[in-house]
């Protein structure tokens, strides 16, 4: 639930149903667009880009940083603390699923042949 959430916060509630149905991968660009990824960089300038938003973010005070996120996402943490077992519960009760299950194995045994090559 909480993932659901982000991404209908993120990038809106219909968008996110059909990401979220339909397993969708988005590319960089892709994320991007949409509002998942606030940048994207090359392997080179990783780094560089890095340490600049870093310097970017530590010129702002702690305080206002915090007012901001608080502001911002405080409802959505509350939610979070107040449902932290109920959420665990759900994640539990689906992903020990014999059908979750034999589809991750399926899954895991993509990944294994994907990095053999």
């Amino acid at each position: 639930p909480w993932l659901g959430q982000q991404y209908m916060d993120t990038i809106g509630h219909r968008r996110a149903e059909l990401a979220l149905s339909l397993g969708t991968l988005f590319t960089p660009q892709e994320a991007l667009a949409v509002g998942l990824v606030d940048e994207v960089a090359t392997d080179s300038d990783v780094t560089e880009i890095a340490k600049q938003r870093a310097r970017d973010w530590v010129r702002i005070p702690m305080e206002a940083r915090k007012g901001a996120k608080d502001l911002t996402r405080g409802r959505q943490l509350r939610h979070l603390k107040e449902n932290r077992q109920a959420d665990t519960d759900q994640f539990c009760s689906f992903v020990t699923q014999e059908s979750v299950q034999k589809s991750l194995g399926r899954y895991i045994e993509q990944l294994s042949k994907n990095k053999k090559k």
